[in-house]
């Protein structure tokens, strides 16, 4: 009887003791989801710190790149350095023109003294848009011109699509007549368009280097909006280019080629 009794509280001990281990382990979880749950807050609170640190660098990263686009042909913001050296450049263009040998600028890259890359390509654009009397003359200075405004472009490491952005502002702001009207070749064509037309058909640049130009919102060019409009022939034509070729992949280029010829000239019509 009494080892009887014995073994029944042995049994409630053991039970008790089970509940006290179990007990035990659950306080121990707890105690451990607490700290992952600490844990996890003080990294999502760094998560949050980083994230703002991050966005504060690209906001400043961003604003930097926007100031620099804003001046990258502004004269005055360039170093004194790079303003001697842009003289210099300035002269070279002029000696050369109207038919440069392009192993003089070929030169001025070995010798390292071109400076700041994106104003000497605005250099020869200018010298291009406000010596072309006519479409003919801006065909034959293109022909010329090409080979070395991709030098620049190339060796210089600036995108293509900054020709467009310096002949933009170059007749917005330089070539505007008395009644401040943006210069035209005829009726049916403007300078502009005529030199944007010019890079395209030379392949200078590609349908999706143009549209860039076009569908940059980000573009604070004074007088863009009155360039845009002079171009707006021309971009319904690209679009209607770039569309036709995603439906048609396999269109046959003899049927293409009478949209191309049909714009060359002084009549291009779109």
């Amino acid at each position: 009887m009494k080892n009887k009794r014995q073994a029944e509280k042995d049994a409630i001990s053991a039970e008790e003791k089970k509940k006290q281990e179990m007990a035990a382990e659950l306080e121990k979880q707890k105690q451990a989801r607490k700290l992952k749950g600490l844990e996890e807050s003080e990294q999502l609170k760094m998560d949050v710190v980083n994230a703002k640190i991050n966005k504060q660098q690209q906001d400043k990263e961003r604003k930097e790149r926007e100031k620099l686009r804003k001046v990258r042909f502004d004269y005055s913001a360039l170093s004194e350095e790079d303003k001697v050296l842009a003289d210099e450049f300035s002269k070279l263009v002029d000696n050369e023109f109207p038919k440069p040998n392009i192993k003089s600028f070929e030169k001025k890259f070995e010798e390292e003294k071109v400076g700041n890359t994106t104003y000497a390509l605005m250099v020869i654009v200018r010298k291009l848009l406000h010596n072309a009397p006519d479409e003919a003359n801006m065909q034959t200075f293109m022909d010329y011109w090409t080979p070395t405004l991709t030098l620049v472009c190339k060796r210089g490491n600036v995108a293509m699509e900054e020709l467009l952005y310096a002949a933009a502002r170059i007749v917005a702001n330089e070539m505007r007549n008395d009644k401040k009207q943006l210069p035209d070749y005829s009726k049916e064509t403007s300078v502009i368009e005529s030199f944007f037309w010019e890079l395209y058909e030379r392949q200078v640049l590609t349908e999706e280097q143009v549209l860039k130009w076009f569908n940059d919102e980000g573009d604070e060019t004074p007088g863009r909006a009155d360039v845009y409009f002079q171009l707006t022939a021309f971009y319904n034509f690209l679009t209607f280019v770039e569309e036709s070729s995603e439906e048609e992949d396999d269109e046959d280029e003899e049927e293409v080629q009478p949209l191309n010829s049909g714009i060359e000239g002084a009549s291009r019509q779109y």
